[in-house]
């Protein structure tokens, strides 16, 4: 029986732990010595700051007895105790003191908890410090037991006419310290059993979180996850709260031009920040912004990470891809859009000066016909040779030329400053520049004819300095107000009926943002608009 009882004692010890023992022992084991070690210099620390606070407290409470008018007044005087006696009473029951005693330099007491002690010496032996002058704590054996005790002078006019002494039982103290202690020792066995339980409970998680897998297959499991990720088209970087990267895909890394692994690197350098803000701010989506990363024009969405129980973001996740060839496109319709624009102008505007010829000639007027025909050719061709020496680009020298002819339909005064230039620039760029100006354009000669006088007029400028490009539109409309000053660039903002039209300001915006530039708006009510657009020319267009 016993060789039978040893050998399954030897096989139970033998046996190796499974995991979640392993956990429960650790973490006792650690509970344990942390709590007995907290345990005694937590101990020590609260009882000698409890004695250290008590030792306060009395002298505060002393020091406010010492500092009443009618205390310094009747102290030393024939029936001062009726006075002070009420007085130091009522203190007393309010600040839960055992005693506070005033006594006059000859230690004659003038207030006590036992008012049959009124008029009688001060026992303790411990005041004679205090008759001299100074103010300490010490423990002494009075009236009442064994007290700490604190004296503080009292003093009258410049000069020391008696003393306040406040006590607090020594076995009260005790009971307090007592108190802590039990209170300390409860709060260790409480951890150490909310530990336990905790161990316990993290064993169960760990095993239902890992569903029964083992570790290799796991593994497996998760590279299978980032080989997915891998294999996507998109590139796609996770932040953390702190804002730095924990994870990047390797079209990620192509698109933003980096050799290793982007883990660990702060996300300001390598996306744009705000969008990034915006969502751990709020708490929603951002999508389909366009930037440029690597010289290459990107759309991306931001989608917050959030915690389990959805009460806090603790992550972005950023997704991207390369629009470059779909922007290269939706840049050349634009340019097209904009010539037939221009045609269609032109062909109005032909057939208005051919019809006036008709007129003229059918009236007899040849000469003033002829006339009308130099003149309209002067000044067209004035017009068009200005703008091909000048606008190198041809894009922008249609659009340009094309919002004159549409100016004139509207009656408006059309004026492109006569110090204007551009120089050539690449072609997809150009499109973009054409964009730029006709939408300015086009809400210009919009606000111009909101105005019901006849001081109609849009100016144009463009200074290409080689490093930076101006360009700059004014008008002589109606003007924005401040409030609409701060959301006229937001996507969707329209003061039109026609919803779609208030993309205009947004889509400069997002152009002047694709090409480094900054936009500025300067307007009155009443009295016009003007837009600047500065472009770093020599650092971003020419880099594209």
């Amino acid at each position: 029986m016993g060789s039978s009882i040893n050998l399954r004692l030897k096989k139970f010890i033998a046996r190796p732990l499974k995991i979640s023992q392993k956990i429960v022992l650790l973490v006792f084991l650690l509970l344990f010595t942390v709590l007995l070690i907290v345990g005694v210099v937590a101990e020590r620390i609260l009882v000698s700051r409890l004695e250290a606070g008590l030792e306060q407290n009395a002298l505060d409470i002393a020091h406010v007895v010492a500092g009443i008018p009618e205390v310094q007044e009747y102290v030393g005087l024939e029936g001062g105790h009726l006075v002070i006696q009420p007085l130091v009473e009522g203190l007393r029951v309010k600040t839960e003191a055992e005693f506070i005693v005033v006594m006059d330099m000859e230690s004659t007491r003038y207030s006590h908890p036992v008012p049959e002690r009124i008029g009688q010496k001060f026992v303790g032996g411990d005041e004679g410090m205090a008759l001299k002058g100074e103010t300490y704590t010490s423990v002494a054996v009075g009236t009442l037991g064994q007290s700490l005790r604190a004296f503080v002078p009292i003093h009258r006019a410049g000069q020391q006419v008696g003393v306040v002494s406040v006590g607090i039982l020594m076995d009260d103290i005790m009971l307090m310290i007592n108190q802590l202690r039990l209170q300390i020792f409860l709060a260790s066995l409480a951890a150490l059993g909310l530990g336990l339980f905790g161990s316990g409970y993290l064993a169960w998680n760990i095993k239902k979180s890992m569903f029964g897998m083992e570790p290799h297959k796991i593994s497996a499991l998760l590279n299978e996850r980032v080989a997915i990720l891998e294999s996507v088209r998109e590139g796609i970087i996770a932040v953390d709260r702190n804002g730095y990267v924990i994870y990047s895909n390797h079209e990620a890394r192509r698109l933003l031009g980096l050799e290793g692994d982007a883990v660990g690197m702060e996300a300001e350098n390598l996306l744009p920040v705000q969008s990034i803000r915006d969502v751990m701010k709020k708490g929603e989506p951002v999508t389909d912004v366009e930037m440029n990363l690597n010289r290459a024009s990107i759309l991306s969405n931001f989608v917050p990470i959030k915690s389990r129980d959805d009460s806090k973001i603790v992550g972005v996740i950023a997704s991207f891809r390369d629009m470059t060839e779909i922007r290269k496109l939706a840049e050349e319709l634009t340019g097209v859009m904009k010539f037939v624009e221009t045609l269609r102008i032109q062909n109005h505007e032909f057939n208005n000066k051919l019809h006036t010829i008709s007129g003229l000639v059918q009236l007899g007027e040849y000469d003033r016909a002829v006339e009308f025909i130099s003149s309209a050719a002067t000044s067209r061709r004035q017009l068009v040779s200005f703008v091909s020496e000048r606008i190198k680009d041809p894009a922008v020298a249609a659009v340009l030329l094309g919002k004159y002819g549409r100016a004139r339909e509207l009656n408006i005064a059309f004026s492109i400053d006569d110090h204007s230039i551009l120089g050539e620039i690449p072609a997809a760029k150009g499109t973009t520049l054409a964009a730029i100006i006709g939408n300015l354009v086009d809400n210009a000669l919009e606000a111009v004819q909101q105005k019901d006088d006849r001081d109609k007029e849009v100016k144009v400028a463009l200074f290409d300095s080689g490093d930076l490009l101006t360009i700059t539109v004014e008008d002589r409309g109606t003007g924005i107000s401040a409030e609409l000053q701060e959301i006229i660039f937001e996507k969707g903002f329209t003061t039109a009926e026609d919803e779609h039209r208030g993309l205009g300001l947004f889509i400069v915006s997002s152009f002047v943002d694709s090409l480094g530039g900054e936009i500025k708006l300067n307007s009155k009510e009443g009295k016009g608009t003007v837009v600047t657009v500065y472009i770093p020319y020599g650092k971003e267009i020419e880099q594209h």
